[in-house]
């Protein structure tokens, strides 16, 4: 008797999207401080995360290509 197990690979992408890193707090909601920026990147790299461009990523995904 043979057992065979099919399974899909998924992948679970965060995507970042920064309208604008500055000081300036003319438009509060789409703005985030220079040093929030730099504490959420300090997040990613302590957590291991793997960054990468949305191109970059498209690309991988129409070529099947692994995304880790």
């Amino acid at each position: 008797m043979a057992i065979f197990y099919f399974y899909k690979v998924s992948y679970e992408v965060p995507i970042l999207m920064y309208h604008r890193v500055d000081h300036d707090k003319s438009e509060p909601s789409l703005t985030v401080s220079p040093e929030t920026f730099k504490r959420q990147m300090e997040f990613l790299k302590i957590h291991n995360y793997q960054v990468i461009d949305l191109e970059e990523l498209i690309q991988r995904l129409k070529n099947n290509e692994p995304i880790s």
